[in-house]
């Protein structure tokens, strides 16, 4: 992700949020969009051929399309809109890496003790995915290689980034049983938009 980016996601305001979408279907329009079905990228292996088939990113873009209502950008940047929550999901076909990111709040309104509880959440109760920063904004992220990535693990980390960001500053959990406490004074994250 170039330097920015984040602090660009991050910014608010209605002049902000319009350039934000004009970019996307700019990019999209000139890239050309990943769509539901057939976009005839290649990847297409089915049935039980498709568990077995190394994943590619055209086949994990069209997995991925099929959990969600809509999405927007070009192959390799691909995002949508989950129950409130914006989540980007960034391949590169050249280096075999993916990575489902979804920004949950800006660090300069955090309790400093916030910090070693997402490094704790990480050990304990995140699963796959993990909490990052970058850019002053806290993520909730999932990294993998994309040729050994199966369906149920793509579905499954899915979730997963998802849980990290609606249960942050209670349990920062990813679904496990286990959770961390959040601080008691634990401010209400300011959600980047």
């Amino acid at each position: 992700m170039r330097p920015g980016f984040a602090r660009w996601i991050a910014g608010s305001g209605p002049a902000r949020r319009i350039a934000t979408v004009v970019l996307v279907l700019g990019l999209a329009a000139s890239l050309g969009c990943a769509s539901r079905v057939g976009d005839g990228r290649g990847g297409g292996a089915s049935g039980a051929d498709a568990s077995e088939a190394p994943m590619t990113q055209a086949r994990m873009e069209l997995l991925f399309s099929e959990e969600v209502d809509a999405i927007a950008g070009p192959p390799g940047a691909i995002q949508t809109r989950v129950d409130g929550i914006n989540v980007y999901l960034i391949s590169l076909a050249e280096t075999d890496r993916m990575r489902i990111i979804a920004p949950i709040a800006v660090t300069q309104h955090l309790n400093r003790r916030v910090y070693d509880i997402l490094l704790t959440a990480n050990f304990d109760s995140t699963k796959d995915a993990r909490y990052a920063v970058s850019d002053g904004v806290v993520y909730a992220v999932f990294m993998h290689p994309i040729s050994s990535l199966s369906p149920e693990l793509l579905r499954s980390a899915f979730a997963q980034v998802l849980s990290l960001v609606k249960t942050f500053g209670s349990t920062f959990s990813a679904g496990s049983s286990v959770g961390v406490d959040a601080p008691a004074q634990a401010p209400e994250p300011e959600t980047p938009e």
